[in-house]
């Protein structure tokens, strides 16, 4: 039944298919039919041809063909119709489908209902009608036709097509209709849409606000947090210099009970790094890497030549070694210097080191900076260059500073460095040159050239293999009778080439001039070829043309350049000056004449205030003019050394602190860009029209300056004012002097000795004892040379008829009695110290007039008495203060304790409180009184605790004392007050008390706030209060715990460690998280690796967790850097990381069971070379570190048998080469190694030699020279014995070490006391241990010490020698020493025992090499006593090596 459209569409096409098979059935006669059908309009288009043509002949053939036409085109009809009906079924199913769209959705209207039904009736009465056809015979059809009736069939066909019609116009006014309609719809919602669309806006607009605010808020916590980190770092640095400068005399993490990481793999790298901080700490004004005062070669030189002094025959005699000196002459600015750089380059090039093996160094001595003109900086500079390319220099030099040789003192002279550096190194039988260039010698004072000449001079006399190239102006001589140098001279005639080159060069690099055309820049170096007479001409020309900038005015400006180098400075100096306006000039000449004259650079603060000072309304900055006009001569270096050269911390800080008062905002050190700059300058001598007034108008300029400021109540610097203005005095020519200018002289100094605006006082607090010309801590506002020179100044001003009274009367008194002058001066220092409200403050004054009053009785030559109690007192009487008042006796009682008088100091305390006093000076003089009884010597109980309660008096009135708000000096006494008072709790044992009173300093300085958990956490430790320790590391902060850790190193891990141990294991996770949120910290400084290295000592030492120790150590092993929280390299937590891993692969490999996984345990174990980290610090192959032993055992067990034998060999010969050569310091390190191969090898009393030797300097110093490298160096002596390729089958290739049985190979080596094995050492009793303890004490200490020390693992205590107890060398761990003690514990752990320490240390069934050996009576001048038997080491040593070590591998390869 049909319910649907669907169904009808069904029916249609099942229909059509049917009318097409009816029609087509596929048949003959159907086939003839259709063939009939499509040619029935050319048959009958031929008949009617046919018919005219024969109609003529045969007149019945038209009527004939007449009646075929009609019917051939009545069938032509019938077919049509049945086409018609095809394509009706066809239109039908369309119109069903157009239909079936509406289906359910037709519109609700009755006319448009109708129009549908009355298509579908018109079309079912076709169907209807042509149904009827098909029932009936086509002849019927075909007689109808021939009628012409089909009314019917047209009709129906007639009624479908009106039927269309009308449903096409009802569809045109359905949609006119519903268009209608939606405008009436859209029209109505209109407002609705509106409203809805202004709520959406307005919500989104609500969203947008809420996403800006949040923006602006994760911006600001961003920027927050920044601020909290940068603030944080600011923090951790603060406390670090706190810690550094309060224990200046300890390295960053040395405060800890661990020694240097010992593996002679990191020996080249140690030693290089001890030698630079050795370097460092002597050189005056360096701080770090000496390489700092090392010439970088200068860019835009790279084309220059020098063809014609490298092919000079005087050169190439130098460089082949021939000459020993050669002196390379020039006049200033002709490019001496670069020539310089050439030649190092040159020297450092691989062509050169093809003549043989040489090393060469590099010093540029420059007069502007102290530290560059100093003989002693430049022997240091050339020492660790030379360190850096030669490792056995390096490595020998650190080897005598270890030595605790004088190589080590900071104030050695020159001849002894130059002696132990250079000569010793590299004698007549030195394989080894040395090539020394030193540029600019007359860069350097007279007698630092003299001292420079006489080291020079020794090279011919003692035929030394070092070869010296110096350059230097044409001024400079030499005493033929001493030195008689080769000479080259560098001038005009040999540089043409070269300057041509350097000014092609330079116009590409200089950013205006490289614009301009090709044709113009040939132009320039053409002109600037001709008139240049060296290299600085060719460079000021064209910074002078490259300020101008524009190209047709370059031309015109090349032109107007003069020829020569003093010419163009007078033209360039001239234009500066000139072009500049009137208000300017003032300013422009006092500047320029500060920097020519000046005893040091300038800071632009100083140079500011000159300025300031000089002219009033100083239009003139000086940065912006450095930067600017004054350019193309100077220049400013931010944060150079050179600043602490002249002034200590506190000025620097003022420096910077008068720059920002002055509106400056740039900070640095002025300089002149080349010292023939400022030299030209100077030697011209302008008139006072010109820019640089005369040197005696500067150095008068420079003292009025200097001392009007000290004598001005200002807060300004007055560093260089303090410590240079009598230099200035000394420079100044009598002769050259007139009468205004003597008085204005003599008025300057009598308004400083007179102690104007308390000028003295700011002298006392400067840093002119650091400034000394000779002398050593000379404490006097003028010295003695100046104090002389004045005499001359005062004899001239006696008959000058503008002398005032107050002047003539101050003048005939000095004259009269120059001595007077100084007692004067003195008294004025003791008011000062006896007026003084701080103790620094007062103790300095005292200083100064004690070496005034020194300087005084230095004049009459007299003897100057020794400082005792008595002539300190002596001294405070000179002062006008009343004798018993409080201020009298503080400041006489300070000055006594400072000088170590305690008792005396006591005493004036005792004194002082009989006077009336403030709550402070109660609390100062109390506290001061303690102090002094905590430094009596020998003081008992009694006095302590008599001390205690002096101090706690002062305490006593503490809040009245010092109410809130606290100023800085009010901080400064209460921090002295409770450190003291804290020393004195802690020698009574009341250590609560004393942590709340380091706690207290805490709140009084946050810079010493890890300083204070150090102390507080020591003192718990004391206490045995461990959750004490975990609760203060909880409440500090970050930076704190970061600061606490950095500079405590091993001692601070170790307390923390150890308490978290102790107590519950919740604080294990504490602490856990804690160093993964330091290490976090750490890690955006890079500094993290000493950190991840404390934590995986945590893992595997107390949580017992090899895997996270292993994940750990990895990450230092394969990361890029690792350093120490302050920012330094760690040599150390490296090394440690790699004993830590092989360790870990060693336990892991003894308790696996499966052969892949040993496989792979020792092949990590072969790569540790590779890793990273080891590689990027210089490390040497594995063969050379105690990790070595740990590998051979591991190859002894997996084979092949010849792969241990490389092994145990490679290994052997690294430790004897490194016993044999010169050098020292790698000696205790491969004595370590050398052992534990010893007892694998079963050569077990060699082993235990080797451990005793470890305290013992080997070598005599007479036998120590450098490069002399053993007959047998490198010898790798493979030892041919039958079966050498043939393994034993089924059994380990070992050496007899048989389940840890040790077998001695040659019976003179077995003794029944020192033989040992792994089973007998597990059973082994405590009374046993003591026995053999006490047996093998040392019986001498007549021996030379190394100062080696040895730190047990255990308990952390150290070992310098053998004369307190035996120690355990474990053999199988990378780096482990144990007294008896804990060895003792290890043992019963093995066995059992529990809770036999806080941490895990060694392992178990580990073997031990026990030192010292029976009768071990140590080494002296290289030869080993034992038992009463004496032999050289040297000969212990070959024996070992040519017979012993033999011996063993020829029973290892013995048989089948």
């Amino acid at each position: 039944m049909v319910t649907n459209l669907e169904d009808v569409e069904k029916e249609v096409r099942d229909d059509a298919k049917g009318f097409s098979l009816k029609r087509h059935s596929g048949s003959k006669t159907s086939n003839l039919r259709s063939a009939i059908r499509k040619h029935l309009g050319i048959a009958q288009f031929v008949g009617d041809q046919l018919a005219k043509a024969v109609a003529t002949s045969f007149p019945a053939a038209s009527p004939i063909w007449t009646v075929a036409s009609f019917a051939i085109q009545t069938a032509q009809k019938m077919s049509a119709d049945y086409d018609k009906v095809e394509q009706l079924f066809v239109e039908a199913g369309e119109f069903l489908k157009t239909l079936k769209i509406l289906e359910g959705r037709v519109p609700d209207n009755t006319n448009y209902v109708q129009r549908v039904t009355d298509i579908i009736e018109s079309i079912m009465v076709v169907f209807a009608v042509h149904t009827k056809y098909m029932h009936e015979h086509r002849a019927v059809k075909f007689l109808k036709s021939l009628s012409g009736q089909d009314d019917e069939l047209a009709g129906a066909y007639s009624n479908v097509t009106r039927a269309l019609e009308k449903l096409s116009q009802s569809s045109t006014a359905m949609a006119l209709r519903n268009t209608e309609d939606i405008k009436l719809f859209l029209t109505s919602e209109q407002e609705q849409v509106a409203s809805l669309e202004q709520q959406v806006n307005d919500h989104f607009d609500v969203l947008n606000e809420k996403s800006d605010t949040i923006l602006a808020h994760t911006t600001t916590l961003q920027d927050m947090q920044k601020e909290s980190d940068e603030k944080s770092q600011e923090r951790f640095e603060i406390q670090m210099r706190y810690l550094e400068k309060k224990f200046a005399n300890v390295a960053i993490g040395g405060k800890q009970s661990q020694s240097q990481a010992k593996d002679p793999a990191a020996r080249k790298p140690a030693a290089l790094n001890q030698v630079k901080q050795w370097c460092a700490l002597n050189m005056d004004g360096v701080e770090g890497d000496p390489m700092g005062l090392v010439r970088k070669f200068k860019k835009g030189i790279v084309d220059v030549k020098y063809l014609w002094f490298f092919e000079h025959d005087k050169y190439v005699s130098w460089a082949t070694g021939r000459i020993p000196l050669l002196f390379v002459r020039g006049a200033p600015g002709v490019g001496k210097s670069i020539l310089a750089q050439f030649v190092t380059a040159r020297l450092a090039s691989e062509e050169y080191a093809l003549r043989g093996r040489s090393i060469s160094a590099s010093f540029y001595f420059q007069e502007s900076k102290d530290a560059m003109r100093t003989i002693t900086n430049c022997l240091y500079c050339l020492a660790f260059q030379i360190a850096r390319k030669d490792s056995s220099y390096c490595e020998q030099i650190a080897g005598q500073m270890r030595d605790g040789l004088a190589l080590y003192d900071n104030i050695l002279r020159v001849e002894y460095l130059w002696t132990e550096l250079f000569a010793k190194k590299f004698g007549p039988r030195s394989e080894t040159s040395l090539y020394l260039i030193l540029d600019g010698i007359d860069e350097i004072d007279t007698q630092e050239l003299s001292l420079l000449l006489d080291l020079l001079t020794r090279i011919s006399e003692e035929k030394l293999k070092i070869f010296v190239l110096i350059t230097g102006r044409t001024d400079v001589t030499f005493d033929p009778a001493k030195l008689k140098p080769e000479e080259i001279e560098m001038a005009k005639p040999n540089m043409k080439l070269d300057l041509s080159l350097f000014a092609h060069e330079r116009c590409h690099s200089l950013a205006r001039i490289d614009k301009f055309t090709k044709r113009t820049k040939r132009v320039i170096e053409t002109k600037l070829a001709k008139k240049a007479d060296g290299m600085l001409y060719v460079d000021l020309a064209l910074h002078h043309l490259d300020f101008i900038g524009k190209e047709p005015l370059i031309r015109k400006a090349l032109e107007k350049l003069p020829d020569g180098l003093d010419a163009l400075c007078e033209h360039i100096v001239s234009q500066l000056y000139e072009s500049r306006p009137a208000e300017y000039h003032q300013p422009l000449r006092v500047l320029y004449a500060a920097l020519v004259y000046a005893r040091r650079p300038l800071s632009i603060g100083e140079a500011n205030q000159l300025v300031l000072l000089s002219v009033e309304r100083a239009m003139l900055k000086v940065e912006d003019e450095v930067q600017g006009h004054s350019s193309i001569f100077l220049e400013y270096i931010v944060n150079n050394d050179e600043e602490s050269s002249g002034s200590e911390d506190e000025s620097a800080t003022d420096d910077d602190a008068s720059a920002a008062s002055d509106g400056n905002s740039v900070s640095g050190v002025l300089y002149f860009q080349e010292r023939a700059l400022r030299d030209i300058i100077r030697s011209q001598n302008f008139d006072s029209g010109r820019l640089v007034p005369r040197s005696f108008d500067a150095h008068l300029m420079m003292m009025d300056a200097s001392i009007s400021l000290l004598c001005t109540d200002t807060t300004l610097s007055v560093q260089y004012a303090a410590c240079f203005w009598d230099w200035h005095f000394l420079q100044l020519e009598i002769n050259e002097a007139s009468e205004d200018q003597i008085i204005r002289v003599l008025v300057l100094i009598s308004r400083l000795l007179r102690n104007e605006n308390d000028s003295l006082a700011k002298i006392e607090r400067s840093n002119r004892p650091n400034q000394d010309f000779g002398t050593l801590d000379e404490r006097t506002v003028i010295r003695k040379a100046g104090f002389e020179a004045i005499i001359p100044w005062l004899e001239r001003a006696v008959s000058c008829a503008t002398l005032n009274a107050d002047l003539s009367k101050w003048v005939r008194k000095f004259l009269q009695d120059p001595r007077s002058i100084l007692v004067d001066l003195a008294q004025k220092h003791v008011e000062n110290w006896l007026q003084a409200a701080k103790w620094t403050e007062s103790c300095e004054a005292f200083q100064w007039a004690s070496k005034t009053l020194t300087l005084c009785e230095s004049l009459n030559e007299k003897p100057v008495p020794d400082l005792s109690s008595e002539r300190i007192r002596e001294i405070a009487g000179m002062g006008s203060a009343v004798t018993d008042s409080f201020k009298f006796h503080q400041a006489l009682g300070w000055a006594l304790g400072n000088n170590e008088f305690y008792q005396a100091a006591i005493g004036e305390c005792d004194l002082a409180l009989k006077c009336t006093l403030s709550e402070q000076d109660h609390f100062k003089v109390w506290v001061f009184r303690g102090e002094a009884g905590l430094c009596l010597p020998d003081a008992e109980t009694d006095v302590f605790k008599q001390a205690h309660a002096d101090i706690l008096e002062g305490f006593s009135r503490l809040a009245i004392a010092f109410p809130e708000p606290l100023s800085d000096a009010d901080k400064s006494l209460l921090w002295e007050g409770w450190n003291t008072r804290a020393e004195s709790e802690l020698k009574l044992g009341l250590y609560s008390e004393a942590i709340k009173s380091y706690e207290e300093i805490g709140k009084l300085a946050p810079e010493a706030r890890a300083y204070i958990l150090d102390v507080t956490t020591s003192t718990l430790e004391r206490q045995g209060d461990f959750s004490g320790i975990i609760t203060k590391v909880k409440e500090a902060s970050r930076e704190d715990r970061v600061a606490f850790f950095a500079y405590y190193g091993v001692a601070g891990h170790t307390r923390v460690q150890k308490a978290v141990s102790i107590s519950a294991s919740e604080a294990k996770a504490d602490l856990l998280r804690e160093y993964q949120e330091l290490i976090a910290y750490l890690d955006r400084t890079k500094c993290g690796g000493s950190m991840r290295l404390r934590l995986a000592y945590f893992h595997r030492e107390v949580l017992e967790d090899n895997a996270g120790a292993m994940t750990l150590v990895s990450e230092i092993l394969d990361g890029d850097v690792c350093k120490h929280p302050s920012g330094s390299d760690d040599m150390d937590a490296l090394i440690y990381a790699r004993f830590c891993y092989s360790e870990l692969v060693y336990e892991e490999f003894v308790s696996s069971f499966e052969l892949s996984s040993k496989k792979k345990l020792m092949e990590g174990l072969e790569k540790l070379p590779e890793r990273r980290l080891g590689k990027a610090f210089g490390l040497e192959l594995e063969r050379s570190s105690q990790t070595a032993t740990i590998l051979a055992r591991l190859t002894r067990k997996m084979g092949p048998s010849e792969k241990y034998y490389n092994v145990m060999q490679e290994t052997f010969m690294i430790c004897y080469n490194g016993l044999s050569d010169a050098t020292l310091n790698n000696d205790s390190d491969s004595l370590r190694l050398l052992a534990r191969l010893l007892l694998l090898a079963g050569l077990e009393r060699d082993a235990r030699i080797a451990v005793s030797a470890q305290f013992s300097r080997l070598e005599d110093d007479a036998s120590v020279g450098y490069m002399s490298e053993d007959e047998d160096d490198n010898e790798h002596r493979d030892i041919a014995i039958e079966g050498h390729d043939n393994e034993r089958d089924g059994t380990e290739a070992t050496t007899g070490d048989t389940k840890g049985e040790i077998e001695a190979r040659d019976a003179t080596q077995l003794s029944d006391l020192l033989t040992r094995n792994e089973s007998s050492s597990q059973t082994q009793t405590t009374a046993n241990l003591k026995k053999e303890a006490t047996s093998t004490e040392a019986t001498t200490t007549l021996e030379d010490l190394s100062g080696e020390e040895i730190t047990c693992d255990g308990c952390r205590t150290s070992f310098q020698n053998w004369t307190t107890s035996p120690i355990y060398l474990c053999a199988m761990c990378a780096s482990c020493d144990l007294c008896p003690s804990c060895r003792e514990k290890r043992i019963a752990q093995t066995n059992g025992a529990s809770n036999w320490t806080w941490r895990e240390y060694c392992g178990p069934n580990h073997e031990y090499i026990m030192g010292p050996v029976e009768g071990w009576q140590g080494i002296k001048n290289g030869v080993m006593t034992i038992g009463g038997e004496k032999v050289e080491f040297r000969e212990w040593l070959r024996q070992v090596k040519e017979e012993r070590w033999v011996d063993v591998w020829r029973e290892f390869w013995k048989g089948a």
